[in-house]
């Protein structure tokens, strides 16, 4: 399902940090998931860039579920990088040798990798759960409604941005 917002001025959205320390327009923007279940990953897509220069972050766990941000630059290999966070997986360090991997912290076309013991994290992880088994025990056989969120409160401004200086794109390795 598609909304209009958030409204994400540039250099106003730091990454890193946990929901409970977003600005409350985030907090808000971020909980209302309309037609969504609690189980499921929202993905909201912003107009950038986010601070830092950064096209994606994640994970945000709201009290009503998961959360990703990615920017209107965003690629595939971004999208994914930002699910596996959300699936329990960190950077790998900054070497040449782990340019391929996904989650390398710098988006890179052949950034698709992962090594057996990342798939073995994101496979036991929470957030990824057998799709028969939890349908089951989230939508009843009787008919239940989806929850409602409440829309964000339309006094809420969003944050205004802050000049930042750009620091390369690319670290030397």
């Amino acid at each position: 399902m598609r909304i209009e917002g958030p409204v994400v001025n540039p250099n106003a959205f730091v990454c890193g940090g946990t929901y409970r320390y977003l600005d409350p327009y985030f907090q808000e923007w971020l909980a209302y998931r309309p037609g969504s279940l609690r189980t499921d990953i929202a993905i909201y897509y912003v107009r950038g860039p986010l601070v830092g220069d950064a096209i994606g972050c994640a994970p945000f766990i709201t009290p009503n579920g998961r959360a990703v941000i990615v920017t209107n630059a965003y690629t595939d290999n971004v999208l994914a990088h930002e699910i596996g966070h959300v699936l329990g997986l960190g950077h790998v360090p900054v070497t040449p040798a782990n340019r391929s991997n996904l989650m390398y912290p710098f988006s890179f076309p052949e950034s698709r990798n992962l090594t057996s013991a990342q798939c073995v994290i994101a496979l036991q992880s929470p957030a990824l759960q057998d799709c028969t088994a939890a349908a089951s025990k989230i939508i009843p056989k009787r008919k239940k409604a989806v929850p409602v969120y409440k829309k964000p409160s339309s006094t809420l401004q969003p944050p205004k941005g802050k000049p930042f200086a750009k620091p390369r794109r690319y670290p030397r390795v």
